[in-house]
Order: C-alpha cells, then sequence, then structure tokens
C-alpha cells in the first residue's frame, strides 16, 4: 500500500469486497430486469458500513440490521442516510 494513505489502507481490502459483491449483485438483478430500488445489509461492521456507503451512493433506499443497538454503529448509519 501507499504510505500515504495511512490508517486508511486498512479499508482497502474490505472495500473491493464490498465492490464486488455489490456490482456482482446489482448485475444479476439488473440483467433479470428486477427492479432495484431498497437494499437491506445485515451487519453494521467495517464490510456491512462500507456496503451502505456503496448502496446509498447508487441511490437505494438502504437499511441495515445489527445486533449493536447502542453507541456509535446506529448514528453512523442514520449519518449515512440508511
Amino acid at each position: 500500500l501507499d504510505p500515504r494513505l495511512g490508517r486508511l489502507g486498512v479499508l482497502v481490502e474490505p472495500a473491493s469486497v464490498v465492490v464486488k459483491a455489490g456490482d456482482h449483485a446489482l448485475h444479476m438483478l439488473r440483467r433479470e430486469e428486477m427492479p432495484v430500488s431498497v437494499a437491506l445489509v445485515t451487519g453494521a461492521g467495517p464490510i456491512g458500513i462500507l456496503a451502505t456507503m456503496m448502496l446509498r451512493r447508487a441511490g437505494l433506499e438502504t437499511y441495515v440490521v445489527d445486533v449493536v443497538e447502542d453507541g456509535p454503529k446506529p448514528d453512523l448509519v442514520r449519518s449515512l442516510g440508511a
């Protein structure tokens, strides 16, 4: 990794997983001509948060379910518009 990424470098691998999975899933749904407007993310860990960001950026109404109900996770999810 480029040292200029600093602490953000840890997000490179999870982000690549999310992008690959998200692109593949959306491609499959659109290929079947299924309208896609709502998404559900199970888990608000690093992968779930990155998936939420990707889905919101794609314009999908996004819901996130996680076992943690208190603390920074719910606030972060809300700040992303999910």
